[in-house]
C-alpha cells in the first residue's frame, strides 16, 4: 500500500497518522494532518464539537474554507480575512528567515493575541477547495466562486464526471493546480446533465461559473477512484464537521 504512494509519486495527502505515510511519499509531499499534530496552523484552530472517541492529542480538526488550496498551491487563498493573516505570520515564523522585524513582530503577536482562532460555526455553503470528490445531494450553487477539486498525484486515463445544471466553465490544471492546462464551457440551461472529461496530467480542476450567471453543481467524481489508503479516514467528514 505505502509503496503504492511513492510509485505514484504522490505530492499532497489528507491523512490522520503521518509516519509511515510520509516516509514513503517523501520530501516532495504534502500530508495535511487532520489531527495537527504536525501542523501549526490546524493546532489553533478550534472544535466544534469532540467525537465519542477522541483521544488525548487526536482530535479531528475541521479544515477552514481555502487552507487545503492554500497547502496545494503555495498562495494564501484562506477565506476568512482573520484565518488568513495568522496563516502568514505562522508561515512566516516556521518558514521564513530567521532574523527579520517580520518573524519577530509574527512571533509576538502569535503570542500576545488573546485566541487565535474562535471556534469555525456551521458553514453550509459551497466551499473552495474539496479533496478528490465533490458531492452534494442537493446541489450546490456556484455564483461568486469557484469550486477547486484537488487531486493526491497527476491523474492519467481516468476521466471526471460532473452532474450540474446552468452555464459554467471547467479548467484542468497541473502543477499543484497553478497551470492551466485546457479548459471546456459547459451550457446546460434545461435540465441536468452529466459530462464526462478525460483527465491527463492532471493533478486539480476548477469549476466556475460564466461571467453574469450561475450554476448547480451536484457532484463531480472521478473513475477509477485516484489511490487510498485502506485506513483511510472520511476526510469529507473532516472537511464538513464545521
Amino acid at each position: 500500500m505505502w509503496k503504492k504512494l511513492s510509485e505514484n509519486r504522490c505530492q499532497f495527502y489528507i491523512y490522520g497518522a503521518t509516519g509511515l505515510l510520509g516516509y514513503y511519499t517523501g520530501q516532495n509531499a504534502y500530508i495535511v494532518d487532520i489531527y495537527a499534530l504536525s501542523d501549526p496552523f490546524l493546532a489553533r484552530i478550534g472544535v466544534a464539537y469532540l467525537s465519542s472517541n477522541w483521544r488525548i492529542g487526536h482530535i479531528l480538526r475541521p479544515i477552514p474554507d481555502g487552507y487545503l488550496l492554500s497547502r496545494f498551491t503555495g498562495r494564501n487563498c484562506l477565506v476568512d480575512p482573520e484565518l488568513a493573516k495568522r496563516y502568514e505570520q505562522l508561515r512566516i515564523v516556521t518558514n521564513g528567515p530567521l532574523f527579520t522585524k517580520e518573524r519577530l513582530s509574527a512571533i509576538i503577536d502569535l503570542n500576545i493575541s488573546r485566541t487565535l482562532f474562535t471556534k469555525l460555526s456551521s458553514n453550509p455553503e459551497l466551499r473552495l477547495d474539496y479533496y478528490r470528490f465533490f458531492y452534494r445531494i442537493e446541489g450546490a450553487v456556484i455564483k461568486d466562486k469557484n469550486l477547486n477539486i484537488l487531486f493526491p498525484f497527476e491523474l492519467s486515463n481516468h476521466e471526471l464526471l460532473v452532474s450540474a445544471e446552468g452555464n459554467y466553465k471547467l479548467e484542468l490544471r497541473n502543477q499543484r493546480g497553478n497551470n492551466l492546462l485546457s479548459s471546456q464551457t459547459v451550457s446546460s440551461k434545461e435540465k441536468v446533465t452529466i459530462h464526462g472529461f478525460e483527465l491527463r496530467g492532471v493533478d486539480a480542476v476548477r469549476i466556475l461559473p460564466l461571467a453574469g450567471s450561475s450554476a448547480v453543481v451536484y457532484f463531480a467524481v472521478v473513475n477509477p477512484e485516484p489511490f487510498r489508503c485502506t485506513y483511510d479516514l472520511d476526510e469529507m467528514q473532516v472537511l464538513l464537521q464545521y
